[in-house]
């Protein structure tokens, strides 16, 4: 695998300017004493930003398809490790000012969200100090596979073309909380999706021992063979519980009742075919009394 350096354009969200006239002046000098303070950037919980980070393209001499994209998406795993947004691609933890939370693609191009925090990173983002990112990615040209290992801050972006540049996009903040919403959502989704799985074993592990009790008691009573325990409970799996229910009281009703015998008493749904075929029989067996008449 060989690390990939793919700078990206950063650009901050504008913020709005409210201009005061004279007498709202006075007013707000007068009222300064008793507003609160605004909090220094260092206090903000979530300074989120969306970003365009790569698209197909040759950027450094390494060419990238719609594949390649599909690919780091497919291999970030947050839940495991969250790509680090560096400054110029040291390693070092003293230069980690965040770390890409999501990324997703639109119309051929990979986004992300980056959550910086970092205090002087955000004021320098606002600023328009800190512009450019720097994509930062391992490469298998053998097998195609790619993976997103970092995001660094960068001065000398190279991911330009005549369509656009990498940037981060002028969002809301409502926006902003929709995706971080979602992403909520979507790690419920799995969580849930374990949980399930879970209770599903759980309720096979419920029926297999059910059903291996009942039979057990048959064998006990002489109602069925130890030969005919294993075909039985491998039938019952597929079963519902009122058709286990029909069968277990076939089976009591006589002692070494033949295994054969207990399947046919339990009403099996038939297929189309099956059907149709009894359907030709019937009209087959009444054609020909009819033509011995």
């Amino acid at each position: 695998m060989k690390k990939i350096i793919i700078p990206a354009e950063l650009e901050p969200e504008e913020e709005e300017k409210v201009g005061l006239d004279s007498a709202e002046t006075e007013e707000a000098a007068e009222t300064a004493e008793e507003a609160p303070a605004e909090k220094p950037a260092a206090e903000e919980k979530h300074f989120i930003k969306e970003c365009r980070l790569l698209w197909p393209g040759t950027f450094n001499g390494r060419t990238f398809t719609p594949e390649h994209l599909q690919k780091c998406l497919e291999n970030f795993a947050p839940e495991v490790f969250q790509p680090p947004i560096q400054i110029d691609h040291e390693p070092s933890s003293f230069l980690t000012v965040g770390h890409v939370i999501s990324l997703f693609i639109k119309e051929d191009v990979l986004y992300g969200l980056l959550e910086f925090k970092d205090a002087d990173a955000i004021e320098k983002i606002k600023a328009d100090i800190y512009r450019y990112l720097s994509v930062g990615v391992e490469l298998d040209e053998e097998s195609g596979d790619c993976r997103l290992i970092e995001v660094s801050i960068t001065s000398f972006p190279a991911a330009v073309d005549e369509k656009f540049t990498a940037r981060i996009l002028a969002r809301d903040k409502s926006y902003i909380k929709l995706q971080q919403a979602n992403l909520d959502l979507s790690k419920r989704i799995a969580e849930n999706e374990q949980k399930i799985a879970e209770l599903q074993k759980q309720l096979k592990a419920g029926k297999t021992g059910y059903i291996r009790a009942e039979l057990s008691e048959l064998v006990e009573s002489g109602h069925i063979t130890p030969a005919q325990v294993h075909g039985l409970e491998t039938f019952m799996q597929k079963l519902s519980h009122s058709d286990n229910y029909e069968l277990l009281t076939v089976l009591k009703s006589g002692r070494a009742l033949q295994h054969e015998k207990a399947l046919s008493a339990v009403k099996k749904p038939s297929s189309e075919a099956e059907r149709r075929q009894e359907y030709e029989d019937k009209q087959f067996e009444r054609m020909k009394a009819d033509s011995q008449r």
